[in-house]
């Protein structure tokens, strides 16, 4: 994570749709896990009302292991809600709003603005000394 995001935090939404499994889920949960992230808010929509007594039995569960700041970010809402809730330059385009940066812009950007440390470039003997390809 960035400064900003250190610093900061992050929303999340979450959209709840009966689709099919793309296969990535399990990696995308360990990315997520790993990532420091501070949620500000995290947003459930979509949901019918089985769904949101199975979820917050579900936060019921995960209260007795999770941080209650945490559990009380967690709020079902409207789509609406969340686009007056959210920056518009944060929301999905799928959602209506402009055309955003590519991916692989965006990832440039932020590593980019990442404070450099002054390390001396990296030579072949240290390679060899540490049994790296150069």
């Amino acid at each position: 994570a960035d400064l900003h995001t250190l610093r900061n935090g992050i929303v999340m939404v979450i959209e709840y749709k009966k689709k099919k499994k793309v296969g990535n889920e399990k990696r995308l949960q360990v990315a997520y896990q790993t990532m420091p992230s501070r949620p500000q808010a995290i947003y459930i929509v979509g949901t019918n009302t089985i769904m949101r007594v199975a979820v917050n039995a579900m936060i019921a569960l995960a209260a007795v292991f999770a941080k209650s700041k945490v559990i009380g970010r967690i709020q079902f809402a409207s789509l609406e809600k969340v686009e007056e809730d959210v920056a518009e330059n944060a929301v999905p385009e799928k959602f209506g709003v402009d055309k955003k940066i590519e991916t692989s812009d965006w990832v440039k950007e932020r590593l980019d603005n990442f404070p450099r440390m002054d390390l001396p470039a990296l030579t072949l003997n240290m390679c060899l000394n540490y049994n790296i390809s150069p």
